[in-house]
This record gives C-alpha cells, structure tokens and sequence, in this order.
C-alpha cells in the first residue's frame, strides 16, 4: 500500500512539475486607447518554449473584429501573417520583431501602453516602431501618443520589438586571486550606451 501511495505521490510530483515548467512564459499586454473617448482595446503577446510562431489554435487566439466601428482593435500577427488577440510566439531566446496591426474608427488621437507584463527581465527592453513616424518609444518606460490617425485598418505602420537580456557568466577566481572573470553576452541588435554593477 505505502509503495502504491509513493508511486502515485511520485507520477504526481512529476507531472505537476513539468506543468509548473512549461506554464512560466513572457508575458506582456498592449493597449490601444481612443484619447477622446476612452474606449480602448487590447492585444496579448506571450513568449514560451514549446509555441509555435505561426497559428495554431487553441495555442493562439485569433482577432475577432465585431460590427461596431466605434471601438479601436489592436492586434499582432503571427509568423504566418494570421491577426491574433493572443499570440504565443515561441520560446524567448533572441531578440524579436512582431508585426502589429489597428483599426480606428476614425479620424483622432490614440495611445499605446503596457498594461501588464509578466517575467521578463529587467533588462529587456520592449519598443514600439512607429514607420511612418521613424520613432522607437520604449514602452516600459512611458505610452506613445499618435494623432490625426486616418480611420480605418492599417497593417504595416506599428511593430513591437523584443530586446533580449544580456546574459552575465563569472568564473571564479583562483588560489592568487587573480584569475576571476565576469563575461557579459548582450543582444547585437542593441547599441548598449552603459553598464551598470
């Protein structure tokens, strides 16, 4: 009987554990807001191992777009192109670039912010391209207003990049004391400007 409970308690343990492992993802929540109105929507992106960066349903959640115009969309698109309210991307290993699309229902002002995230880095940076501005806003540290937007769908002004943390490795230093080490891996796609210990 105790070994039947140990094996079950065991199965258990295992299984709750590879759970727990495969549910930690990169998380982060963007919000499109009317300025006028206050009428706002949003888009989820995620990060985890084992995703796939094209569609897959139940994996990803695809933008439904309702027949009321009032209300501004915001969206990212999947490596295959397919607009998303939940988009799974992947696991978070490098540094990444996802399309993002809105619709507004007419002429007016908008803001983007962050609304949540969840497990990333201090160190990873999340902007915001604007092309048709040539601006990159970082997200983490304030929202970025447009105004005198045209209404209607556009697909190829707004992208959101992902820095990927630098990843810091010591080597201990030996009997003379003289050997220690602290190496520093940073994302190439960044043009570090300081660093701080």
């Amino acid at each position: 009987m105790k070994k039947g409970f140990l094996l079950i308690f065991l199965v258990f343990f295992i299984a709750f554990s590879a759970f727990c492992s495969s549910a930690a993802k990169n998380q982060v929540t963007l919000m499109l807001q009317d300025s006028t109105s206050g009428l706002s929507d949003q888009t989820v992106i995620y990060f985890q191992q084992g995703t796939s960066v094209n569609y897959i349903f139940p994996e990803d959640d695809i933008k439904t777009f309702d027949t009321s115009q009032a209300l501004p969309k915001i969206y990212s698109f999947s490596a295959d192109n397919v607009p998303c309210y939940s988009n799974g991307y992947g696991d978070f290993t490098s540094s990444t670039i996802i399309p993002l699309g809105i619709r507004v229902p007419g002429n007016g002002s908008y803001i983007f912010s962050i609304t949540q995230t969840l497990n990333f880095d201090p160190a990873t940076i999340i902007l915001l391209e604007d092309r048709a501005m040539a601006t990159f806003t970082n997200l983490r540290a304030g929202n970025y207003s447009i105004s005198n937007v045209q209404g209607g769908q556009n697909n190829g002004r707004f992208f959101i990049h992902f820095s990927y943390p630098p990843t810091i490795t010591a080597a201990p230093s030996g009997c003379t004391n003289s050997d220690g080490a602290i190496g520093i891996s940073e994302d190439s796609s960044i043009t570090w400007s300081s660093c701080q210990l």
